[in-house]
C-alpha cells in the first residue's frame, strides 16, 4: 500500500520552472528518485531543504528514505511535510502515507559497539550514517548489513548479517579493533611469555595489536635471561618478533616452608610463595628460615648455573624458639586481620617479633575487633577475635517509621478528600481540614525519624563501630623446654 501511495499522482509533483538553487536541488532529487538513485536523492533533497524548507521537499525526502528502509527518518520527514502543507487534498495524501508507514511490518535492531560511539551505516554506506552506538533502529524485516566506523579503529561489520524480525528487537554487538600494527610474537623456546609496554604477561606464540608509536616488549622464561626488544609501529604494517633467550647466569632456588614462616635470602626478606621459584646467581647464598615455635634455621646453600637447588629446613628443639601469633576471626568468612597496621593471614600461626603489638580484625556488618598484646620471646599465642554484629535497631526504626509516615500521609489524603465533599466554611469542612494538617505533620515527623534510622544503619554497614573497651581475654599458651634430671621437661603455662 505504501509503495502505491509513493507512486500515486501527487506524491511527486510535476517539474516546475527552476527559480533558485534550492529549486534546482529539489528537481534533481526528484529525478534521482525516478532513476532509483535513492541515496543521491536524499543528499540532494537535504540540500534543497537547507536552502528553502517546503512540504514538497520533505515529502520527496520521506519517499526516498522509505525506499532505503530508513523508516524512523521517513516518518519524521512526513511529519514535517504535514506541518508545512496547507492544501487539504495534499494533507490528506500525506496523512495516508503516515498511516501506511505505521501499518508496515517493522522490526528493530539494538546496535552496540565496544568501544561505544561508533557511527552506524545500514546496507549501503552511501545512504548516510544512521547514528552512533548504542543505537535503536526501525527497519524492514529481513537481512541487513551493519557497518560501524570509529576514529582510530578499523571499520567493522556485524558478522553474520543480523536478520530483523517483525515485532522483535534483535541485539547486535560489534567489537572494534584499535587501528595499529599487528605484532606477531614467536618463541624459539618453550614456556616463553611476553609483556608489551609493562602490561600483563601473555604466553607465546601470540599476535597483539598496538597503536602507532614506539613500544617495548620484554620476553622472559623460566631459567632464561629476560630480553627487552624495542620496536615502532608505523604505516600500520605488521611486525614480527622472534627471539631466542640466553640461559641465566645462575640457577633456581626452591625453599620449602609452611605458611607463616619468615624467609631471608642473603639478608633480604622473601615471601613463602616467591621462595618456591626464586632465580639467583650462581654461587653461595645465605638462607635463614624462622617458623613459629622453633629456633631460627640457617644454612649456606651453593647454587650451580642452570640447575635448581631445593632447600628443606630441619628444625631442632631448643630452650627458646621463635615467637608465633595466630589470630582466628569468628566468624571468619570474609574477615580481614591486621597486625600493627599490616595485613596478617587469618588462622595461620605466623612468626612474629616479641614485644607489644596491636591486633585488629574487621568484617562487613560487624563491629571491628581491636586488642593490644605483649608477646614474650618464644611465646606461641592464639587469639580468637570475636566480631559482634552491628545493632539492627536503626534498621528497625527506619522500617517502622517509614510505615507510620506512609499511614499518616494516607490518612491526610483521605481527610482532604472528605473535606472537599463538605460545604466550604462549615464545621465539618474545618474538622476534616484540621485532620488533614495533622496527618501531614505526623507524616513529616515520622519520615524525618525514618531517614535518621536509614542513614545510621547505612553508616554502620559501611564503617562499623568500635569494639567495647572491656574485651574478654583470649586464650594464651606459652610452651618451653626446661632442664630436668635425666632429660627435658615441657612446661606449659597460660590462661584457657
Amino acid at each position: 500500500m505504501l509503495l502505491s501511495l509513493l507512486l500515486a499522482p501527487g506524491a511527486s509533483a510535476a517539474p516546475r520552472p527552476q527559480k533558485d538553487p534550492g529549486e534546482a536541488s529539489l528537481l534533481a532529487g526528484q529525478a534521482a528518485i525516478d532513476e532509483g538513485s535513492y541515496s543521491t536523492a536524499v543528499e540532494l533533497l537535504r540540500d534543497a531543504l537547507a536552502a528553502r524548507p517546503s512540504a514538497r521537499a520533505y515529502l520527496l525526502l520521506g519517499n526516498a528514505q522509505v525506499q532505503l528502509g530508513q523508516l524512523d527518518e521517513a516518518r519524521k520527514s512526513y511529519d514535517e511535510a504535514l506541518k508545512l502543507e496547507k492544501r487539504g487534498p495534499r494533507r490528506a495524501q500525506i496523512e495516508k502515507l503516515i498511516a501506511a508507514l505505521a501499518g508496515m511490518a517493522q522490526a528493530r535492531l539494538h546496535i552496540e559497539s565496544t568501544p561505544p560511539g561508533a557511527t552506524v551505516y545500514v546496507d549501503l554506506k552511501a545512504a548516510g550514517a544512521r547514528g552512533k552506538t548504542p543505537l535503536d533502529l526501525a527497519l524492514l524485516p529481513g537481512r541487513h548489513r551493519i557497518m560501524l566506523a570509529l576514529e582510530g579503529h578499523d571499520e567493522a561489520l556485524a558478522v553474520p548479517d543480523p536478520i530483523a524480525i517483525e515485532g522483535q528487537t534483535i541485539n547486535v554487538e560489534v567489537s572494534l579493533q584499535r587501528r595499529g600494527c599487528d605484532v606477531v610474537l614467536g618463541g624459539k623456546q618453550k614456556g616463553l611469555v611476553a609483556a608489551i609496554d609493562a602490561t600483563e604477561q601473555i604466553p607465546l606464540p601470540t599476535t597483539v595489536r598496538v597503536g602507532p608509536g614506539k613500544h617495548e616488549v620484554v620476553l622472559s622464561g623460566r631459567g632464561l635471561q629476560p630480553l627487552a626488544v624495542p620496536f615502532e609501529c608505523a604505516d600500520f604494517k605488521p611486525i614480527r618478533i622472534d627471539q631466542a633467550l640466553a640461559d641465566v647466569a645462575g640457577g633456581l632456588l626452591h625453599v620449602h616452608a609452611d605458611a607463616g614462616a619468615n624467609i631471608y635470602i642473603d639478608g633480604q626478606p622473601v615471601t613463602v610463595a616467591a621462595a618456591g621459584k626464586l632465580t639467583v646467581g650462581a654461587g653461595s647464598h645465605d638462607v635463614q628460615v624462622e617458623a613459629p615455635g622453633n629456633p631460627p634455621w640457617h644454612a649456606v646453600v651453593v647454587v650451580r648455573s642452570g640447575e635448581q637447588t631445593d632447600v628443606t629446613p630441619r628444625f631442632h628443639p631448643a630452650s627458646m624458639g621463635i615467637t608465633g601469633l595466630e589470630v582466628v576471626p569468628v566468624p571468619g568468612d570474609g574477615a580481614l586481620v591486621w597486625l600493627d597496621g599490616k595485613p596478617l593471614p587469618a588462622a595461620v600461626m605466623t612468626a612474629t617479633k616479641p614485644g607489644p603489638h596491636l591486633v585488629e580484625a574487621r568484617r562487613r556488618g560487624h563491629r571491628p575487633f581491636r586488642r593490644e598484646i605483649t608477646l614474650d620471646t618464644g611465646e606461641i599465642t592464639r587469639i580468637e577475635a570475636r566480631l559482634q554484629k552491628n545493632s539492627q535497631a536503626p534498621l528497625a526504626v527506619g522500617i517502622a517509621f517509614t510505615v507510620l509516615a506512609a499511614g499518616a500521609e494516607a490518612g491526610a489524603l483521605y481527610a482532604r478528600s472528605r473535606a472537599g465533599a463538605e460545604v466550604l466554611g462549615s464545621p465539618e469542612h474545618r474538622t476534616w481540614r484540621d485532620l488533614e494538617l495533622a496527618g501531614h505533620v505526623t507524616a513529616g515527623s515520622c519520615a524525618a525519624v525514618a531517614i535518621v534510622g536509614w542513614v545510621v544503619d547505612a553508616a554502620l554497614r559501611r564503617k562499623g563501630l568500635e569494639a567495647p573497651a572491656a574485651a574478654a581475654a583470649a586464650p594464651r599458651v606459652s610452651a618451653a623446654l626446661a632442664p630436668a634430671p635425666g632429660g627435658g621437661a615441657l612446661v606449659v603455662q597460660g590462661t584457657f
